[in-house]
C-alpha cells in the first residue's frame, strides 16, 4: 500500500472528532488492506511501531527530528526550530518546509507503508558510537521520499504522537465493520453519523469476540490477520502464546456473591483482595524519566514515572483533590537534605526496632523510615560487551579497552570536568585540573590513560590557573559524546548505565568526586553540578546499592 493513502486516512481521521466516523473510516482502510500489510496498518493507524505488549521505544528526540528535517530539507535547524516555535508541531513543520524545500530530490521513490514500517523498526537497534547520526539519516530518507503530507506524519508517528484520536475502541468496533458487515449490516448513516445493525444482539457478540480475541493476543493486526484467513472460526482457535503477555483489564464490581456467580459462572476460583487508595500530595517526589525528581503536581500526562518494580510507567492520566480547611501537612526533611510534604493520617512505614506502620503525625526526630529500593533495569548493552569496549572508525582504526576500575573512575571524572570536541577535526578528549590542588591527581590519570587506553601522545596546557589534559582518540570520543554528552548542552547518563555493578558505581562516583566532590565540616562528601537529572540518576543508582544520597539544589551567583 501506498503510504500517501495511510497519509489521506490520517487526515481524515484527524478532521472528525466523531467516534462512529473515525471507525467507518478505519474500517473502509481495513477492507481495502491485503492481509501481508493488515498487522503494519493496524499498527500504525495507532501510531505504534510495536504491539502493546512490547515495550521498545523509538528514542527519537525532538532535536533529532530537526536534524532530520534540516537534513531532508536543506533547510538550517535554527530556521526549523523558528517554526518549530510558531506551529507548535514538528509533523507540521516538516509538512511545510518539505513542501518547500530547496533542494528536490530526483528521481526519489514513492513511499510505501512496507518501507516506512521497516525503516522505523530499525531506530531502536541503533545504538553505540555514531547511532545519532545513523538514525538522523534513517529518518531524512524517509522525509527526503515524503510528499508533504507524507512528512506530516511520518515525523508524528516517529515522535508517538500521531494526534488523529483513534482509540482502541474504534479499531475493534471496525474490525467488525470491516469483516462482519454482510453478516450483521452495520448500516452506517454517513449524514447522522449513527449506526442501526440489522441484528444488534449478533452485532454486540461480535464485538465482544473481538474484544476477548484482543485480550489473549494484545495485538489487533493479528486478531485481524487471523479473521481474515479463517472468518469467525478464528475466536475458536484462540491460544495463548509463550513470551506474549495477555491484555489484563480490572474486572467489575460484583453486588453480592449471587452477582458475582452470575457475571463469571460456575465452577469459579476465589481469591482474597486487599484493596486500598493510593494518597500522595502534591508535593510528594516521582522520578520521572529525563526529567529527575519532580513533584507530583508537575508530572503532565505522556511522562514516563519510575515505579517501585524498577519501570518506567507511562502516565496516562492525572487527578487531584483539594486540600480540606484545616488539613495540616507534614514536611519531612532526611539526613542528607532531602525533603517531601505529606498530608495528616497518611501511614509511613517506620522502623521502630521492627517494622510498624505510623500516621506522619505521630513520627519523632530520629524515627527511620523504610523506602522500597528501585531494581532499576538496563539495557543490555554491558552484559554484551562483556568488559571489553571495542570502537572503531570508518578509516578501519580500531581499539579495545577493558572496562575496569580506572575505566569507570574516567568517566566519573570525565562526567564532571572532562570535555570533547571536534574543532578543525581535532577529535579531542580531556579533563581538566586544578593547577594548584591537583598536579599530583593529574598525572594519575595521565599514566593510567596511557597504560590502559593505549594513547602515548597526551599535551597539557596551562590556562587560568587550571591544567588541561587533552589527546585525540576519534572512536573513543565518539563514543563518550553518543553516550555521555545531551547534544552540546551538557552531560549525562544513558539508560544501560544502570546495569553496573556496585564496584563499578563506586569507582565512577569516586572519579566525579575528584573532580566535582569535596567534603565538608561534619565529614559528608558532597558534589556540585548543574545536570539536574544527572544527579537524580545517581541517587537512584545509589539506592540500588543500599547506599543513600541526598539531593540539594543551590543557587550559585543568582543561577540555579
Amino acid at each position: 500500500m501506498k503510504y500517501s493513502e495511510l497519509a489521506s486516512i490520517y487526515e481524515a481521521l484527524e478532521r472528525t472528532s466523531k467516534r462512529l466516523e473515525k471507525t467507518y473510516i478505519i474500517s473502509g482502510l481495513l477492507k481495502k488492506t491485503r492481509e501481508e500489510d493488515i498487522g503494519r496498518i493496524l499498527l500504525l493507524i495507532q501510531g505504534r511501531l510495536f504491539p502493546l505488549w512490547d515495550e521498545t521505544k523509538l528514542g527519537v528526540s525532538d532535536r533529532l527530528i530537526i536534524k532530520a528535517i534540516s537534513l531532508a530539507t536543506g533547510i538550517s535547524p535554527v530556521k526549523v526550530e523558528e517554526e518549530w516555535k510558531k506551529l507548535g508541531d514538528l509533523g507540521l513543520v516538516a509538512e511545510k518546509l518539505v513542501q518547500r524545500k530547496r533542494q528536490a530530490t530526483l528521481f526519489s521513490k514513492e513511499l510505501t507503508v512496507e518501507k516506512v514500517f521497516n525503516n522505523l523498526r530499525r531506530l531502536p537497534a541503533l545504538e553505540g558510537p555514531g547511532s545519532v547520526d545513523q538514525k538522523v539519516k534513517v529518518i531524512a530518507e524517509l522525509l527526503s521520499c515524503a510528499k508533504p503530507l507524507e512528512a506530516r506524519y511520518v515525523v508524528r508517528t516517529v515522535l508517538e504522537d500521531l494526534r488523529v484520536g483513534v482509540g482502541a475502541g474504534s479499531i475493534r468496533d471496525a474490525i467488525v465493520w470491516a469483516f462482519f458487515d454482510k453478516k450483521v449490516r452495520v448500516n452506517y448513516d454517513e449524514k447522522e453519523k449513527t449506526i442501526n445493525p440489522d441484528n444488534r444482539e449478533e452485532y454486540n457478540r461480535l464485538v465482544e469476540a473481538v474484544q476477548h480475541a484482543f485480550d489473549l493476543k494484545a495485538d489487533y493486526g493479528e486478531v485481524a490477520r487471523m479473521i481474515m484467513q479463517k472468518g469467525e472460526n478464528a475466536f475458536e482457535e484462540l491460544v495463548l502464546e509463550p513470551g506474549k503477555p495477555i491484555n489484563v483489564m480490572l474486572y467489575q464490581k460484583a453486588k453480592d456473591l449471587k452477582d458475582a456467580f452470575e457475571r463469571v459462572g460456575k465452577p469459579c476460583a476465589l481469591e482474597y483482595k486487599y484493596d486500598g487508595f493510593r494518597c500522595i500530595t502534591g508535593y510528594t517526589s516521582l522520578f520521572v524519566k529525563n526529567k529527575g525528581f519532580v513533584c507530583v503536581r508537575d508530572v503532565r500526562e505522556g511522562d514516563y514515572v519510575l515505579t517501585h518494580k524498577g519501570n518506567f510507567k507511562k502516565v496516562l492520566a492525572t487527578n487531584k483533590r483539594r486540600i480540606d480547611p484545616g488539613e495540616k501537612l507534614f514536611e519531612l526533611t532526611t539526613y542528607y537534605g532531602a525533603s517531601f510534604r505529606v498530608s495528616e493520617k497518611h501511614p509511613l512505614l517506620v522502623f521502630r526496632n521492627k517494622p510498624s506502620w505510623v500516621y506522619v503525625e505521630d513520627i519523632k526526630p530520629g524515627d527511620k523510615l523504610v523506602f522500597p529500593i528501585p531494581r532499576l533495569r538496563g539495557k543490555d548493552y554491558l552484559e554484551r560487551l562483556r568488559g571489553r569496549l571495542v570502537l572503531s572508525d570508518e578509516a578501519g582504526y580500531s581499539k579495545v579497552l577493558e572496562m575496569n576500575d580506572f575505566f569507570f573512575r574516567f568517566l566519573g571524572y570525565w562526567v564532571g570536568d572532562g570535555f570533547t570536541n571536534n574543532y578543525h577535526n581535532t577529535e579531542r578528549i580531556g579533563l581538566i585540573f586544578n593547577y594548584k590542588t591537583q598536579k599530583d591527581l593529574c598525572a594519575f590519570y595521565e599514566e593510567n590513560i596511557k597504560k590502559f587506553f593505549g594513547i602515548s601522545n597526551i599535551r597539557r596546557n596551562i590556562h587560568n590557573g587550571a591544567i588541561y589534559l587533552y589527546w585525540r582518540d576519534k572512536p573513543f570520543r565518539r563514543w563518550l559524546s553518543c553516550f555521555f554528552r545531551r547534544e552540546w548542552k551538557g552531560k549525562t547518563l544513558p539508560e544501560w548505565f544502570s546495569s553496573i555493578t556496585e564496584q563499578q558505581f563506586r569507582m565512577f562516583l569516586k572519579g566525579w568526586v575528584e573532580s566535582d566532590g569535596y567534603v565538608d565540616e561534619k565529614g559528608r562528601t558532597s558534589i556540585i553540578t548543574k545536570e539536574k537529572d544527572l544527579a537524580m540518576f545517581v541517587c537512584l543508582l545509589g539506592l540500588k546499592f543500599k547506599r543513600m544520597i541526598g539531593l540539594k539544589k543551590v543557587r550559585v551567583n543568582g543561577k540555579t
